[in-house]
């Protein structure tokens, strides 16, 4: 018989010879197909030719085990994990099957960002069950099989799985990290004159004005010829972050020397002074890392925008108004890596200008932690050199540099610093912030644009400001047994320009009378895009003791500390869900366990 090698390409036969399968017994159609043909066949599940994957313990899929059974032999529970596109290229269409062999049950999971899909829960039922996940679309898999349903039972779709939907809300509320700033400054010029922040004060600013977000200039008048900052300065910004954390607000701060506009003045002490200051300053705000959103980066030029710049000593360390020679770049890079190096992996340090991201592209420095801010947004001539200073590309080039360096949810923000209709109009501020996913913006500069958008627009945009999450939907069962794996389902919309910057735990809270119970769902909300109209989260959860339980979902802030304080915690932008007694969004739905 003529016959034709079996060849596979993106997942598919290409190339083959009919050859009538009721006809040939099995052994004989293997001794019809070669190595390679059997392997080929073996990747698509075809003729009963699927390889198996060993496994005694928790597992991620590698690319190999498409179109393989991975067969979980464990006497306790175990975790298979299906990780992200990015991660691992399977072929839309993969199936991978999974067997519980051993009285371990076996659970699948999503590494953040995949959805899982499934009529029940995500867990093997019992010893021998068999299911199989299918890859429906670049993150989402679609699951089935023998699976566990929550109150138990055999593999068919709990009749009690219901879904709740929600209202989206249009209130102004504080939000961490996000909104409009409240401006403070304070200075330090002959030993004195130091203004320190009041947590009565900013108790009432983030209640009554929704501002939780606090940008502080730290002018340090007297350190232009001192090496060491006096201890008595430093008590006093520690006390800051104190006031802070009492206040349930974060900080934005950035230090600098002149803030006169007098460019005749110095503006900067020489680099190693600098550095040490760095160096001084960066004990104090590691120290209190979990109210420092993130840190401009300062220290060089008038208002530490390291533009204009007359350094103390008459030497030309930094260069001036955006003309710098290779050391005078390289002297500035070293401010900014110091500074990063510095301070806490957690804490995010910011740029003025996109040439400056440039710079530290090119000096390998970690852009994960750079963020951005522009203070002449609207402004003419490209903002005021935001996208032409230090950099030669266009200005359409630098904008798009910086809008792939924030989308990844850096933060980004600033104000305006000119009336310059029609680019300061709402509509072209609108736009750019949204396009650049701005998270922050100040309300009080320039005056007289924030007043020509009327108040409707200031109120929407302080809503649009960085993340906005809003709950969509969710879909539960209405009972479970006590112990057994409940599905969850959510469905959440971001609303906002922005991300969620810091790794939250998303967490479903069982409460009843007294008692609360957590679980987290392991996912990362950080990967919820900008104005997304809803993302599927996917989840399973132990059910509590027996009782009925309200449910709730949480996403408190990542910092030990501060996890347990309301005010930290994030308000999902819908009515009536909303407890700010004990930062929780009620799910308006029970769990009735038995």
């Amino acid at each position: 018989m003529a016959r034709t090698l079996v060849t596979v390409a993106g997942g598919e036969i290409v190339n083959h010879d009919v050859i009538k399968l009721d006809k040939v017994a099995d052994g004989a159609l293997k001794k019809l197909l070669t190595a390679d043909e059997r392997a080929n066949l073996t990747a698509l599940g075809i003729g009963g030719y699927i390889s198996t994957v060993l496994k005694t313990g928790s597992y991620s899929l590698i690319l190999t085990d498409a179109g393989a059974l991975v067969e979980v032999n464990s006497a306790s529970a175990v975790t298979v994990t299906i990780p992200t596109a990015a991660a691992i290229a399977f072929p839309v269409g993969t199936v991978v099957s999974v067997l519980q062999y051993g009285v371990g049950q076996v659970t699948l999971a999503g590494a953040g960002g995949v959805t899982l899909r499934t009529p029940s829960t995500l867990t093997t039922r019992a010893q021998y069950s068999l299911i199989t996940a299918r890859k429906r679309s670049t993150n989402e898999w679609v699951v089935g099989g023998d699976l566990t349903v929550s109150g138990g039972g055999g593999g068919t779709p709990d009749p009690t799985l219901t879904t709740q939907t929600y209202t989206a809300s249009t209130e102004i509320f504080p939000s961490p990290e996000r909104g409009f700033f409240q401006y403070t400054e304070t200075h330090y010029s002959g030993g004195s004159g130091f203004s320190a922040l009041n947590t009565s004060t900013l108790q009432s600013t983030r209640t009554s004005l929704g501002r939780s977000l606090v940008f502080r200039y730290y002018v340090m008048e007297d350190m232009l010829g001192a090496d060491t900052i006096p201890s008595a300065w430093l008590t006093a910004l520690a006390n800051d972050m104190t006031a802070l954390r009492s206040a349930g607000c974060k900080m934005l701060p950035r230090f600098c020397y002149n803030t006169s506009g007098d460019y005749s003045q110095v503006t900067e002490p020489p680099l190693a002074r600098i550095l040490s200051h760095i160096d001084q300053i960066g004990n104090v705000l590691n120290a209190n890392a979990d109210v420092i959103h993130a840190v401009q980066m300062g220290f060089i030029g008038m208002w530490g925008e390291q533009y204009y710049t007359k350094t103390l000593g008459g030497a030309a360390v930094f260069g001036d108004v955006g003309s710098t020679n290779d050391t005078q770049k390289n002297n500035r890079m070293a401010v900014l890596s110091g500074l990063m190096s510095k301070l806490a992996t957690s804490i995010y340090v910011q740029v003025r200008y996109v040439g400056l991201l440039r710079w530290a592209a090119d000096a390998g420095l970690n852009m994960s932690r750079l963020g951005f801010h522009n203070d002449a947004i609207g402004s003419p001539d490209g903002d005021y050199g935001t996208y032409s200073t230090y950099n030669s590309q266009s200005e359409a080039d630098a904008r798009t540099y910086l809008i792939n360096q924030i989308e990844p949810g850096r933060p980004h923000g600033g104000e305006s610093a000119s009336n310059n209709p029609p680019a300061t109009d709402y509509p072209a501020m609108r736009s750019q912030m949204s396009a650049q996913h701005w998270s922050y913006l100040n309300p009080e500069y320039y005056g007289s644009v924030l007043a020509g958008w009327g108040s409707t627009n200031r109120d929407e945009v302080s809503r649009l400001l960085g993340y906005r999450l809003r709950l969509v939907s969710s879909k539960m069962p209405t009972s479970s047994a006590a112990g057994a794996s409940v599905s969850v389902e959510l469905v959440m919309a971001n609303d906002g320009f922005g991300r969620v910057l810091s790794n939250r735990p998303l967490q479903v809270r069982f409460v009843n009378g007294g008692t609360t119970i957590t679980r987290d769902l392991g996912y990362d909300v950080r990967t919820i895009p900008a104005l997304s109209s809803g993302v599927t989260i996917t989840g399973t959860v132990t059910a509590p003791t027996a009782g009925t339980w309200a449910v709730h979902l949480a996403l408190p802030d990542p910092a030990s500390g501060l996890a347990g304080n309301p005010a930290y915690a994030i308000q999902l932008a819908n009515t009536g869900l909303w407890d700010g007694s004990t930062g929780r969004n009620s799910l308006a739905r029970n769990l009735t366990v038995s």
